[in-house]
């Protein structure tokens, strides 16, 4: 994989160096032999001309936190540490990823992920001072999450092997200390960060999604204005990049949701896929329609039906000129709603989204900037089945995450038919709606953190 190529190019990144050996292989290379090799390779060395990786981590604790949690589908536990000029990661899977170091002797600080939401765990930990760094851990994420110890403790031994945790980092049996390593995971809705020096972080998950962005599933056998308020509660309020891409959707809906939001000065593109001319050649036009930024903000659910009728359009296709569909592209009129009609293939309206989505990867948006729905995947499900799905929606995914965007997509069924738990895996979390008692409630499925919460009413202020 060339630099051109790889997403990790623009942080100065070297290429992943994936562990040697397959699962038909009897022999798999150990993930410090990995590292170590990956390393030689970088510095274009021997293996034997680079320090012990021992004066830095426990080469045996390491093997066996990555190798015994391989048969899960999550990344962790994702292990950070500095060897001599590369910041390493490594995660469950086995792959190191090599980035460069201004520094000969990184703080700790240098080694340490980025999760602002991560707060010191509280001292009553310290307060069984006979348990190991393991026991706190534990003891820490029961305080947080208000869960007993005991079940606590079998939601992590899901997640990484408590010896090794305790031993990565340990000081070497002549009583040397080690420089150690960050240690992240997740478990029961939250996130934990351990530092070279044992201290404790906990983060709630679905603040960091919050915070840094995510593709969201959204589904529920509901009424499609139930959908639409889930959906208009996933674009944000105040300034926000808002996309919507239509496949089965009129654009009113996506309008209607729009003026939920809380926000007066929104702007927002719409894709939107017609069938109209499915056989023709692919043919893309570009209008303006108004948004009622006076609506209520506390519509309810009654307020997504598509039966609205009286957004007036601002501007007739055939009447901008190229300076002013440029204008339109950029988002320049803050109450106006630029649609670009797809009139064509599938493929086409996939590479409209993909196009859109480069070009806003462009303009450094801020974390969480752009908001993403997809309205929905049924005719994709219809057309390509789950596997095609996948591969027409990894791609759009990437580019989501790569801006730290929200996605959502939206497949209004239930939560436990095979489609939706085949398309899972691809999402962080999935968003599930009902009606319970005349409401809309629904509950999140944070599948990294192995945690679903408790069923709760749906906004509608």
């Amino acid at each position: 994989m060339t630099d051109e190529d790889d997403p990790r190019a623009d942080r100065n990144d070297l290429p992943v160096f994936p562990s040697q050996g397959h699962q038909s292989t009897p022999h798999i290379e150990p993930p410090s032999h990995t590292v170590v090799r990956a390393v030689a390779d970088a510095l274009e060395k021997d293996v034997i001309d680079l320090p012990p990786i021992n004066d830095v981590i426990d080469a045996d604790a390491l093997n066996t936190l990555v190798q015994t949690n391989r048969q899960h589908a999550e990344e962790w536990p994702t292990i950070r540490f500095s060897y001599v000029d590369y910041l390493v990661t490594i995660t469950n899977s086995g792959d190191v990823t090599l980035s460069r170091q201004e520094s000969v002797k990184p703080a700790i600080a240098d080694i340490k992920p980025d999760w602002p939401h991560v707060t010191p765990a509280s001292d009553s930990a310290d307060d069984h001072s006979t348990g190991g760094l393991a026991t706190k851990v534990v003891l820490a994420v029961a305080d947080r999450s208000d869960h007993d110890p005991a079940y606590v403790r079998q939601a992590i031994d899901k997640t990484l092997d408590r010896p090794s945790l305790e031993r990565l980092n340990s000081t070497r049996a002549d009583g040397t200390a080690r420089a150690g390593a960050t240690i992240q995971f997740s478990t029961l809705g939250y996130d934990v960060l351990i530092e070279p020096d044992g201290t404790i972080g906990i983060g709630s998950a679905l603040q960091r999604l919050q915070l840094t962005g995510a593709n969201i599933l959204l589904v529920g056998a509901v009424p499609d204005s139930v959908m639409d308020l889930a959906s208009a509660q996933l674009l944000g309020d105040g300034d926000r990049r808002r996309l919507f891409a239509l496949l089965e959707r009129h654009v009113d809906s996506a309008i209607d949701r729009l003026s939920i939001v809380d926000n007066t000065s929104d702007t927002a593109r719409v894709i939107d896929y017609t069938t109209t001319a499915r056989s023709a050649a692919d043919s893309r036009s570009i209008t303006e329609h108004r948004v009622d930024t006076d609506a209520p903000s506390d519509s309810g659910p009654d307020t997504c039906s598509d039966t609205n009728t009286d957004i007036p359009i601002k501007n007739d296709p055939d009447s901008l000129d190229e300076s002013e569909r440029n204008s339109a592209r950029d988002f320049e009129d803050p109450s106006a709603v630029t649609v670009e009609t797809v009139d064509g293939t599938v493929e086409a309206f996939v590479d409209a989204i993909e196009t859109t989505m480069e070009d806003l990867q462009k303009q450094q948006l801020d974390p969480t900037e752009l908001r993403f729905c997809f309205d929905s995947l049924r005719p994709l499900l219809e057309k390509y089945g789950v596997d095609g799905t996948r591969l027409v929606l990894e791609p759009i995914c990437e580019r989501v995450t790569a801006v730290s965007g929200i996605g959502h997509y939206s497949f209004p069924v239930e939560r436990d038919s095979e489609q939706v738990r085949a398309l899972e895996p691809l999402f962080d979390a999935t968003i599930e709606n009902r009606i319970d008692g005349g409401e809309p409630a629904q509950r999140w499925h944070l599948h990294r953190s192995n945690h679903t919460t408790d069923w709760f009413r749906l906004r509608t202020d």
